[in-house]
């Protein structure tokens, strides 16, 4: 129901794999455009290409997942609220009590 912490860092992850192996092309490009060697150039481009299509691919959905997990957050919140207005009361209190408790004692 909720947006699992699981998924996120499996999307860090793969996000950060796909970075790294990204700088790692564009070094090798810009060797190969340093030795001037026109047989490496065309296949270190392609690889370049290739890499920045797929972090643009992995990167597109990930608004749209956030927004979803927000939209579940959000009803499930929701309903917790109504078929729990005295339980939802009681931890709105507590959580004012401890946010109060602690702003008094750093002062």
């Amino acid at each position: 129901m909720f947006l699992r912490t699981n998924d996120l860092g499996r999307t860090k992850e793969r996000v950060a794999s796909d970075l790294h192996r990204l700088i790692n092309d564009t070094e090798e490009l810009l060797r190969a455009t340093t030795d001037y060697s026109r047989r490496r150039i065309p296949a270190a481009t392609a690889r370049v290409s290739k890499r920045l299509d797929a972090l643009k691919d992995s990167l597109a959905d990930t608004p749209e997942r956030a927004r979803n997990g927000y939209k579940r957050a959000s009803a499930a919140t929701s309903t917790f609220v109504r078929t729990n207005p005295w339980s939802t009361v009681g931890i709105v209190i507590a959580v004012g009590v401890l946010i109060g408790f602690i702003g008094t004692r750093r002062r």
